[in-house]
């Protein structure tokens, strides 16, 4: 019996890919972009200098001006438009996080292989 090994990590991806856009739905709550950031800190044991914050709340400014004056300009426009844009955002963000969490997948899995070869090298040096 022959294994279809595409086809598997096919049916993988398409799983990895349906669970991005469930977490996504909910993307439009405000608690949910606080749960993010506080779990990603949490997770990653970050803590951020007194100049870490003041180059971010720089560059936010920067940020949130201009997508700020891209909203009122699509809001002029039409307010499909701005559901449109915002849509696409939104898109482009699944499909960011989707990549990013595939390349950290295989870098989890490239760590996983490294520590065995790892532990493999140590226990053929010790014969």
């Amino acid at each position: 019996k022959r294994i279809n090994l595409l086809g598997g990590v096919g049916d993988l991806l398409e799983s990895f890919w349906d669970l991005c856009t469930v977490n996504f739905s909910f993307a439009d709550d405000f608690f949910w972009w606080i749960f993010i950031f506080v779990g990603a800190f949490f997770a990653l044991h970050m803590t951020l200098s007194s100049a870490d914050i003041k180059g971010a709340l720089s560059g936010l400014g920067l940020l949130l001006v201009v997508l700020f004056a891209t909203d009122l300009v699509l809001f002029f426009i039409g307010v499909k438009y701005l559901k449109s844009f915002t849509s696409s955002i939104s898109v482009f963000g699944g499909y960011m996080v989707g990549f990013l969490s595939l390349s950290l997948v295989i870098s989890v899995l490239a760590l996983g292989f490294s520590f065995i070869f790892k532990f493999g090298l140590s226990k053929l040096r010790k014969r």
